[in-house]
């Protein structure tokens, strides 16, 4: 009777690649706990330390206002970190300081926040009690000053006006003043109007300019530009197809 072969024992090698198994998982198990404490210590870093946390705030863009005026509208919490800023509120209290047209709230790394302004243009100025308010070209009037600043319009409003109309006439003249070329702008000394169809710009040498509504101003200032070289006293362009001169 033939004899069998010896029958190898595998039970060494099954333990053996079970030993390297569970030196994988773990190696695993190490290595997301790393991770994780990697994660959380960097979050702890960002979101609640004092490594990245308010220490500045630098503002920019500021004419009318000044940069202590807008910090203290903002109310940048000193010492909070800088990715738990509530940015939007932030900007929400610098907008509604009435010089400002706009604003952006910018992070910088480590500790500073820039506030970066962009203040409303002046383009008209009506009187009020003894002083000048400087009004935008959207008919918000913004600040007051002494005297008119060179390149801004005085405007007079008829006394008929209603209030609620005041700002939409405002903004028609100021339409009408921002489409004026250097040449033209030069000539006008103050602008005015009783209702949306009247308004009227008074030029040097006691000369009269009707512009009718602020509709077409560009096209109008075109020909009010060239009829200005002719002599007259009273010039028309509200039909700027058929402008006159008397």
């Amino acid at each position: 009777m033939a004899r069998r072969p010896p029958v190898s024992d595998a039970r060494p090698a099954l333990q053996a690649r079970r030993r390297q198994g569970r030196r994988r998982r773990l190696r695993t198990v190490l290595v997301l706990v790393l991770v994780l404490a990697v994660l959380g210590g960097l979050g702890y870093l960002v979101g609640w330390s004092s490594v990245l946390a308010v220490r500045s705030v630098r503002v920019e863009g500021t004419a009318v206002l000044t940069p202590e005026g807008v910090r203290e509208a903002a109310a940048v919490p000193s010492g909070r970190p800088l990715v738990r800023l509530d940015t939007e509120a932030i900007a929400a209290r610098v907008a509604a300081l009435a010089p400002v047209e706009s604003v952006e709230v910018h992070r910088r790394v480590p500790d500073t926040v820039v506030l970066a302004v962009t203040e409303r243009t002046p383009v008209l100025a009506t009187a009020r009690d003894g002083r000048w308010a400087l009004v935008d070209r959207a008919g918000v009037a913004f600040t007051t000053v002494a005297e008119v600043p060179d390149g801004v319009v005085p405007a007079v409003l008829g006394e008929e006006v209603a209030p609620e109309q005041r700002e939409r006439l405002l903004v028609d003249l100021a339409t009408v003043v921002r489409a004026c070329p250097p040449e033209l702008l030069e000539q006008v000394r103050s602008v005015s109007a009783s209702s949306a169809d009247t308004l009227t710009l008074r030029l040097t040498d006691d000369r009269r300019l009707d512009w009718g509504s602020a509709e077409d101003s560009p096209l109008k200032a075109e020909v009010a530009t060239v009829l200005l070289r002719q002599e007259g006293e009273v010039y028309n362009v509200s039909v700027p197809s058929h402008p006159t001169v008397r």
